[in-house]
């Protein structure tokens, strides 16, 4: 039996009193302007866990266009939900929408995969398609993977014209194993 979480129906106090003209909550810290940037998969571990294995998102440069914006780095990615009280080995995960962090990939152990360049556009494209991928729990072990979240992601985005099928498929063929 599958579980579908579909967190992104869960209401935020972040998606609350924004401007009409922002298209993120974020964007009081860094804005995702109208320029091509390229878009990576990335593989992490969170800090701290260098035995845990790799978790996957895609991600992008946004801000830095404007002389008083920080560079920073918008995510894609699910968020591991958990109570700090329970000791349970499994993480679980569920998607909130993409974020904007000031932290760079590099200081979290992370290995970056170019998928593309894409325009504002089709970025915004990409977050409203993983709007739209159930984080699926199997059922034997409980577990969901963001690998498989990711994968069914791109997948989307290969049959959206967003994406060119041949550089994920190489780019998967390379970080599957990692």
């Amino acid at each position: 039996m599958l579980e579908v979480v579909h967190a992104q129906d869960i209401p935020s106090p972040l998606t609350t009193g924004t401007s009409a003209d922002t298209s993120s909550p974020d964007d009081w810290l860094a804005r995702d302007h109208d320029v091509e940037r390229p878009v990576y998969l990335i593989l992490h571990r969170p800090h701290g866990a260098v035995h845990e294995p790799y978790r996957w998102g895609l991600t992008w440069t946004v801000g830095g266009v404007a002389s008083n914006e920080v560079p920073a780095w918008r995510f894609v990615q699910l968020e591991t939900l958990g109570d700090p009280f329970d000791d349970a080995e499994e993480q679980r995960y569920a998607y909130f929408g993409a974020l904007t962090k000031t932290v760079p990939p590099g200081t979290l152990a992370a290995r970056l995969f170019e998928l593309g360049t894409l325009s504002l556009a089709k970025r915004q494209v990409l977050e409203e398609l993983a709007k739209t991928v159930p984080v699926f729990v199997d059922a034997e072990t409980d577990v969901s993977d963001p690998r498989e979240w990711v994968k069914e992601l791109l997948r989307r985005l290969v049959a959206a014209g967003v994406l060119p099928k041949g550089r994920c498929d190489d780019v998967l063929s390379k970080v599957w194993n990692a």
